[in-house]
């Protein structure tokens, strides 16, 4: 005999999943609504992961956000890259000179995983999400490594988003993202085109292992830098230099660039994305 469900405790998860996969804070309304909870129920189930720390108030606000104890699941997980660790100095050190928020996001088969953060100045709300999982020609960050891939590899990649995420792979042949490509290539590192004089801008720099496969991607966002109208932005030289530096560091001790999922094949590797990653946004 199968035995009951309880109907409780599937409320609570569905409110933490929901409230955990979202890329900003929820209202309690905002919850109610997603979840088609009636509102008394939301607010038991808020209440109860509160307590248990599994969310938490958003900077002191009425909305809710991933609280300590999810927070240290994920830092578990993410600790087993050593990237993670090594590279945190550097983008302390970025995060410092730019103003903007600095990540690193680490190669995971066609994916890219964004294993630590480091928050500027100019950051209005942490929407570089710690764990966040994209596939590599989807987000700004991972096309730091995207852009990097070989010929014969992106084709790979092609056949895999084609076969596990079908909805994404229009933008695969976006005729601008094969510009950024290319750009990209020319300058060694992605940049986002920008054509406003002071326009934020982003930029993702590859890093590579001692083979030089392309394993991962340091992130800058939210800097603002002065540019010509119509001209995408350059990376000042003393952030390349830190860069470079970081680079030459991997090369040297290839124990920082070894992956703990780098036993399974590429295409063995399939995660799941949230839904607005599957929508392409």
């Amino acid at each position: 005999m199968r035995p009951p469900v309880n109907s409780s405790a599937l409320h609570v998860l569905q409110t933490l999943r929901l409230v955990c996969a979202s890329e900003e804070p929820l209202s309690h309304a905002e919850v109610s609504r997603r979840t088609a909870l009636p509102s008394t129920t939301v607010y038991r189930a808020l209440s109860t992961l509160e307590d248990a720390q599994y969310v938490q108030r958003a900077q002191g606000s009425l909305e809710y956000e991933a609280g300590i104890v999810p927070q240290l699941l994920l830092w578990t997980l993410l600790k087993r890259f050593p990237l993670s660790t090594s590279s945190e100095p550097v983008l302390a050190h970025l995060a410092e000179m730019s103003g903007g928020t600095a990540s690193i996001c680490i190669r995971l088969g066609w994916y890219g995983l964004r294993a630590r953060v480091v928050y500027g100045q100019n950051d209005v709300y942490h929407r570089d999400r710690l764990g966040e999982v994209a596939l590599l020609h989807t987000s700004r960050a991972t096309r730091g490594v995207f852009a990097f891939l070989t010929d014969d590899e992106i084709e790979q990649y092609r056949r895999f988003a084609q076969k596990h995420h079908p909805d994404l792979t229009l933008g695969i042949d976006r005729p601008a993202l094969r510009r950024e490509v290319q750009s990209a290539r020319g300058a060694g590192y992605y940049v986002t085109t920008a054509g406003v004089p002071n326009e934020t801008s982003a930029f993702a720099m590859p890093l590579k292992n001692e083979s030089g496969d392309v394993i991962a991607a340091i992130a800058l966002s939210g800097s603002t830098l002065e540019m010509p109208p119509g001209e995408a932005p350059q990376m000042p030289e003393s952030w390349l230099a830190v860069w470079r530096d970081f680079q030459s560091a991997l090369v040297k001790n290839d124990t920082q660039t070894v992956s703990p999922y780098s036993h399974i094949p590429t295409d063995d590797i399939i995660l799941k994305l949230p839904a607005n990653r599957e929508r392409g946004s």
